[in-house]
């Protein structure tokens, strides 16, 4: 009986990859036949079932050394059984780019791939050593999603990102064999948004909450660092809403946030601080007409608190009118508005005289530009809202209208000639006036 393989020795395979042995050859003495055989594989594996042809693969790299054992039916054994060498190629050691790699939106991202040879086993000249060139056939990348560049070398990449997300590359390395091996590199790129509340305005030494916010869509990376510029009241960097006290000016300050250890993807929102001296009372006034009433209103002052209203009496003492910001008058008199905030208070008084409020239309204006009696000034018209004033010539067509007239009807321009016009004025209230109207110029 003589034993063979037909194979090439010595194989050389990838790790994983199949191969295939026949042992068809092997023939016995005549008269005779198989009994039974046992392909040992080298890697405490065995195999007593198949034959002529069996198929085997090795997860590991390594040496092996494959034997096929043969007994025939007469109890002979194959004691010259051949030894077949399989070499299994070893893993080359990646280095370069970490294989979990923040970034953030906007930003370059560099990705290096780093391959070191590896001698076969007991083949030194059978080293893994990929050809690098720009042909891209040795190493290489590919990428899941999201965009990429490939430099000359195949081996370093630069990329930007335009969209927060997770984003897998693959680094490949073939050697010289045809064996692939592969490493991935993970990419998440974030965003970061820092946002503060509307400017405001504080009293002096008065102590308020900066009110800031910081988004960030990474929840691997919850340890934030929060910055304020300027500022000697902020002590403490990982205070996202510190207290501001002692502001002597108007001053912008700057909130800033980054994940720790990664300050490129820093975010930076400004806010406006005015300081307050303290409310300065005023008051808008109409004249009171008797029977009508008038509005008061407080102005030009920084309304932090309050603001009260008072009717001084003869005697000099106050009568109290309320606290809000308008008043309605029913009557003449002197009013005194106080205001308060800041711990500050401001007095302001206005005397509202009593006046007739009948409404008065003359019969005659001279619109020529010597700035007097210019206008069709009706008297009384000021305490008059809607004012509805039409003004029509001698054949009914209308030649001036307006639906909330103030007396500054000036027609100087020459579109209206001199002569006799006819008006209707109708009120708010219903009343109606009509009469005529003449233009000397």
């Amino acid at each position: 009986m003589d034993v063979s393989i037909d194979s090439e020795l010595p194989w050389r395979i990838c790790v994983d990859e199949e191969i295939t042995l026949d042992s068809s050859p092997t023939f016995f003495t005549e008269g005779t036949s198989l009994a039974n055989f046992t392909w040992d594989f080298g890697d405490n594996t065995t195999d007593v079932l198949s034959w002529p042809v069996v198929t085997h693969s090795y997860s590991d790299a390594g040496a092996y050394f494959i034997q096929l054992f043969v007994v025939d039916d007469n109890g002979c054994n194959s004691g010259n059984a051949i030894d077949v060498l399989v070499e299994v190629s070893t893993a080359p050691s990646f280095e370069g780019t970490s294989v979990d790699l923040l970034s953030c939106l906007g930003s370059e991202v560099s990705l290096m791939g780093i391959v070191s040879p590896v001698e076969w086993i007991t083949s030194p000249s059978s080293s893994f050593t990929p050809s690098i060139g720009a042909d891209c056939d040795s190493t290489f990348w590919t990428v899941n999603d999201g965009p990429i560049f490939t430099l000359e070398d195949c081996n370093d990449m630069v990329t930007e990102f335009t969209e927060v997300g997770e984003y897998l590359y693959t680094f490949h390395a073939v050697d010289n064999h045809g064996c692939e091996y592969t490493t991935d590199v993970n990419v998440e790129i974030s965003e970061l948004i820092a946002s503060v509340e509307g400017d405001f305005s504080i009293c002096p030494e008065q102590s308020i909450s900066m009110n800031s916010s910081a988004e960030f869509n990474n929840s691997a990376l919850p340890n934030i660092i929060y910055e304020w510029t300027p500022g000697a009241f902020l002590t403490a960097d990982d205070d996202v809403n510190p207290d501001v006290f002692d502001v002597t000016e108007t001053t912008e300050y700057t909130f800033t946030a980054y994940p720790a250890g990664f300050p490129e993807c820093a975010s930076s929102a400004d806010i406006t601080i005015s300081l307050l001296d303290g409310p300065v009372a005023g008051i808008n006034a109409t004249e009171w007409c008797p029977g009508d009433q008038s509005l008061l209103s407080a102005v030009n002052f920084n309304l932090l608190d309050s603001v009260n209203w008072a009717l001084e009496n003869p005697d000099g003492s106050l009568l109290g009118l309320g606290n809000e910001p308008i008043l309605i008058a029913t009557e003449g008199g002197t009013f005194v508005l106080t205001a308060f905030g800041c711990g500050i208070q401001d007095t302001a008084t206005l005397p509202v005289q009593e006046i007739s409020c009948d409404v008065f239309i003359p019969n005659i204006f001279t619109p020529n530009g010597d700035e007097f009696n210019n206008t069709f000034q009706i008297e009384g018209i000021e305490f008059q809202d809607n004012a509805h004033l039409v003004v029509y010539n001698r054949w009914g067509g209308i030649v001036f209208e307006d639906t909330k007239y103030d007396g500054l009807w000036d027609p100087e321009g020459g579109e209206v000639s001199g002569g006799t016009y006819f008006y209707v004025l109708t009120l708010e209230s219903g009343e109606a006036f009509d009469g005529t109207i003449t233009i000397l110029r």
